[in-house]
Order: C-alpha cells, then sequence, then structure tokens
C-alpha cells in the first residue's frame, strides 16, 4: 500500500473517532454517567401494583379497626343487660321475695302431704290429692304413687316424704315453676329397716284463689 493510501485511511479513522467521541459526550456510557442510567431503568419500569403504602396508613387502619371492635362490644353488652332486666323484672322469682315464699312454703306442704302414706290411715293422702292437684298433675300423680297406694295394704306399709329444700325458678302471672328435693322413708308395720332415697321434683303450679295447686310434676329419684 502507498503512502497515499495510509494517509487516506488514517484521515478516515481520526474521522470515525471524532465522531464517536461526539456521540458519547451527548450519551454517556455507566461508567462515565456514574452508573445512573443501569440504576435509573429499573425504577421505570417498576410494577406499578407493588406500591409500598404509606408508614401511616397501617396505623390508622388498626386504630379504626379498634374502635369499631369497641363499639360492636359496648352493643352487644349493652342488649345482654337489657334482656336480662327484662327477664329478671318478668320474674317474680327474682323480685317478689313475699310471693317467692308463699309458693314456697305451700309446694313444701304439698309435697309432704301428697307423697306421705299411711296404710291404716290413707284419709290425708287422698284429701290431699283432690285439693292440692289440676290438670295432667292428677294423672301423673297416680302414676308416680299409685303402686304405693295399692302395695301399702299388704305390706303394712308407711310412707314418710320431707322435703328438705325447695326454691322457685320461674313466678310470673298466677303460675311457677319449682324445684323440690326430698328424702322419702319407707317402713313396714310387720318389721324391718326403714328404706330412705332422695328424691328431685320438679313443679309446675297454678294460683287458684290463695292456694298455689300442683299443675305438673316430674320427678328423678336418687
Amino acid at each position: 500500500m502507498d503512502a497515499a493510501a495510509v494517509r487516506l485511511l488514517a484521515a478516515r479513522a481520526r474521522r470515525t473517532r471524532e465522531s464517536n467521541g461526539h456521540v458519547a459526550q451527548t450519551v454517556p456510557d455507566d461508567e462515565e454517567s456514574g452508573g445512573l442510567v443501569s440504576s435509573a431503568a429499573p425504577a421505570a419500569i417498576a410494577p406499578a401494583g407493588r406500591r409500598r403504602l404509606h408508614p401511616l396508613t397501617l396505623p390508622v387502619a388498626l386504630a379504626i379497626v379498634t374502635v369499631v371492635l369497641g363499639a360492636l362490644a359496648a352493643w352487644f353488652a349493652a342488649s345482654a343487660h337489657n334482656l336480662t332486666s327484662v327477664a329478671a323484672a318478668q320474674n317474680g322469682a327474682l323480685t317478689d321475695s313475699a310471693a317467692t315464699s308463699q309458693v314456697n312454703g305451700q309446694i313444701k306442704n304439698a309435697v309432704d302431704a301428697l307423697f306421705s302414706y299411711d296404710y291404716a290411715d290413707p284419709g290425708p293422702t287422698t284429701a290431699a290429692a283432690r285439693r292440692l292437684l289440676t290438670g295432667p298433675a292428677v294423672g301423673q300423680y297416680a302414676r308416680l304413687f299409685g303402686q304405693v297406694q295399692r302395695e301399702a295394704p299388704g305390706k303394712k306399709l308407711i310412707v314418710t316424704t320431707a322435703v328438705t329444700n325447695v326454691g322457685v325458678e320461674m313466678l310470673a302471672a298466677g303460675s311457677a315453676r319449682v324445684l323440690v328435693f326430698a328424702v322419702e322413708t319407707d317402713k313396714s308395720a310387720a318389721g324391718g329397716q326403714p328404706a330412705s332415697a332422695g328424691a328431685m321434683l320438679t313443679v309446675n303450679a297454678v294460683l287458684q284463689g290463695s292456694t298455689w295447686k300442683i299443675e305438673g310434676i316430674d320427678t328423678f329419684s336418687g
């Protein structure tokens, strides 16, 4: 290659370098810009769905939830209190001590009389049944105590029932539900050791005149 050709190639190379140098000045590479281009690019294409919440967003949300839950708790408590108050106001066993005492005393005496029986003198028990039983309790009593009355003469049986505890569960509008605990003792005039057993009764009673009569009987022997 002659000297002219060499000079021509050198001139072209110089012009190319100058042109490249101009582009490099207008669009700096990563090294010259301190990495600004490469670090800025990911931020420009970051998904919009992954935006971070403001630091105050979570505490404010929790505060709102706390207030709402507190309000609901207060409302439920007030409702429960109102329901309890209404039920208590309607139950004379919780508000009327005189009426409750009357029911307790009369039902205690009634159970003592109805479930005590002397084979030699059945009249008092029969009279108590006529005076103190009404409605479904008449048939219930016959099923519960009928066998004792039938067997008593042959066995010379004497049955004594003593109420140990009595409590009015519900009292309203001339009706009551009473829990009764009693001990029944059986002995025979022909001899032998007395036998005792505990019993629990739930009694439904209604007020007729001045007398509380037994309208329903459920018993559980123990």
